[in-house]
């Protein structure tokens, strides 16, 4: 059996590890004085910094939720009760956006008004504008191409419309295609190429055949036959 150590007068009298390593410490930091208060001033002045940033941003970002909210209050009212002062109203919104995600869905809710209203330069400009800031193939992207592909389309430009959901068809994204697809067929029709249109619609077939509006691609066919 292992015989136990008895502790002693001089092991009692002695510091253990502990102690001598908080003694260490103290006199660390009692002959640095200055230098920890300086690092522990610098701690505390970047978290304050953080969290006034943190805070400054989240605010920004509400005030900017607002005028969101307030563009779409502007842009029902002008479905209900079309006024060019409803489009100015929201253009002026518009302008106190900082740049960012918020501004860009600003941008399509604008361009889209432009839209509605058929002011077809107003929205591709807008629809240009916002290709020009979103990560390409990103969503809001996307939807300025389309747009701008509608909005071609709408001034009975379908060359440019062509290419432009051509473009979409073509991109990596995941965004829906079955509309971009009918767009292309609609443009095809316009400018007398059947056989472009018949070929578009049988590749509809083959990509959505569970779609529930596969139907408008049967009748198209029939009455391309």
């Amino acid at each position: 059996m292992a015989q136990q150590h008895k502790l002693t007068k001089k092991d009692l009298k002695e510091p253990d590890s502990l102690q001598r390593f908080g003694g260490r410490m103290v006199a660390f930091l009692d002959a640095n004085r200055a230098l920890v208060f300086g690092i522990v001033g610098l701690v505390l002045a970047l978290l304050v910094g953080s969290w006034l940033w943190t805070e400054s941003e989240h605010r920004k970002w509400q005030e900017m939720e607002k005028l969101y909210f307030e563009m779409e209050k502007l842009q029902k009212r002008q479905q209900t009760e079309p006024d060019e002062n409803v489009t100015s109203q929201m253009q002026a919104l518009l302008k106190e956006f900082s740049d960012g995600p918020q501004k860009i869905r600003a941008q399509l809710l604008m361009a889209e008004t432009f839209f509605e209203k058929s002011d077809y330069d107003s929205a591709i400009q807008e629809y240009t504008l916002v290709m020009q800031q979103a990560r390409r193939n990103s969503l809001n992207y996307v939807l300025a191409q389309k747009g701008l592909a509608y909005a071609h389309e709408a001034k009975k430009d379908f060359q440019k419309a062509v290419e432009i959901y051509k473009s979409i068809i073509d991109s990596s994204s995941d965004f829906p295609l079955f509309y971009i697809h009918m767009g292309l067929v609609r443009c095809y029709e316009a400018l007398n190429d059947p056989q472009n249109a018949n070929l578009m619609l049988r590749e509809m077939k083959n990509k959505f055949p569970s779609h529930p509006d596969l139907e408008k691609v049967d009748r198209k066919l029939r009455q391309l036959e």
